[in-house]
C-alpha cells in the first residue's frame, strides 16, 4: 500500500504570471527541492479582472493536484476569500 503523503502548494502571483509549487510537508531540507512546478497566467486582478485572477489561480491548483492523485477537498481554500477584502 502506498504511504500517504502531505503536499504544501506555494504560489506566487502576480502582473504577468503565476508559479506554484508542490513541496512536501515536512523538514526544511525536505522542502528545497519541488516536486512539481507550474506557471499559469497572472493573478493580479488589477491586471486581468477578478474572474481571470481567480481562474488562474484555481488552474494552478488544479494542474498541480493531478499528479498526484488529490481528490480530496483542499483544507483551506484561498478561493473563498480572493481577492482580500
Amino acid at each position: 500500500m502506498k504511504q500517504k503523503r502531505s503536499i504544501i502548494l506555494g504560489l506566487d502571483g502576480g502582473g504577468t504570471k503565476t508559479v506554484c509549487v508542490a513541496v512536501p510537508l515536512g523538514t526544511v531540507e525536505d522542502a528545497r527541492t519541488p516536486l512539481a512546478r507550474v506557471v499559469v497566467g497572472s493573478t493580479n486582478w488589477n491586471s486581468v479582472g477578478v474572474d481571470q485572477a481567480r481562474a488562474n489561480l484555481k488552474d494552478a491548483v488544479d494542474i498541480q493536484r493531478k499528479p498526484f492523485r488529490i481528490d480530496q477537498p483542499l483544507k483551506r481554500s484561498v478561493f473563498e476569500s480572493f481577492p482580500p477584502s
